[in-house]
């Protein structure tokens, strides 16, 4: 009892998801704030551009959701704690614990070459989602939707068990060579040992951290290869 459920969906259809989490039985314990500057809403109307040239017909999103749910108790938490080895988060440290705001990047277009894939979810946010959920650093990670394999690649860098799924043939091929490649990215986020009695991870935080503190400009956008010249770009 007390596994978690850590979720992405965009912030207008966060309710539709919740609803359903809630009505399978599962507790909200809060929502995790992804701090990353995307190109989503902000748009004029359609076909009606040049009419109505100052409205926009939703915001334009610089954050994205994940919704933290967890089973519910057998019990209190350091009872699941010790028989389950689940019912919390894993700290930072033993000053600072798991925080809810998490400054990003886009996906660097070092990561979009190893795994192709619409969604992929930056290395460097993956792996403090990922360390997170394990609080005592024993267990396994699931990914039932596992797609070019970028959750597994954190949990494989970090030293974490897991087990991903994909129905679809195309991305399962992907994540085969993908995840290996991403795993070895970025040394400093951390290896750790898979002993069920040496949890402990190196994870270095503030390495993770190392974001842009700013919205990317048109041109970093560009040259990040998500969006192409020439198209106009409205800043919040």
């Amino acid at each position: 009892m007390g596994d978690r459920v850590t979720s992405a969906v965009l912030p207008f259809l966060s309710d539709v998801l919740y609803a359903a989490l809630r009505a399978a039985g599962w507790e909200k314990r809060g929502e995790i704030v992804r701090l990353v500057q995307t190109l989503k809403g902000g748009d004029r109307p359609k076909n009606a551009e040049g009419e109505f040239p100052g409205v926009a017909v939703m915001p334009r999103s610089a954050w994205e959701p994940w919704g933290i749910f967890r089973k519910p108790l057998d019990g209190r938490v350091q009872d699941n704690l010790r028989r389950w080895n689940t019912g919390g988060l894993r700290r930072e440290s033993d000053e600072r614990p798991f925080t809810d705001v998490i400054p990003s990047e886009r996906t660097p277009r070092q990561e979009r070459k190893i795994a192709d894939h619409p969604s992929l979810k930056p290395q460097r946010f993956m792996r403090q989602i990922v360390c997170a959920a394990l609080p005592l650093g024993k267990g396994r990670i699931l990914d039932p939707f596992l797609g070019a394999g970028s959750t597994i690649a954190a949990a494989e860098a970090i030293g974490y068990e897991s087990v991903g799924v994909e129905l679809d043939e195309h991305y399962y091929a992907i994540a085969e060579k993908a995840i290996p490649q991403l795993a070895k990215l970025y040394p400093k986020l951390g290896t750790g040992s898979k002993s069920a009695q040496a949890p402990a991870v190196m994870f270095d935080w503030k390495e993770a951290n190392q974001t842009h503190d700013t919205a990317p400009t048109e041109t970093e956008i560009v040259e990040q290869e998500s969006l192409v010249p020439g198209q106009e770009m409205i800043q919040l």
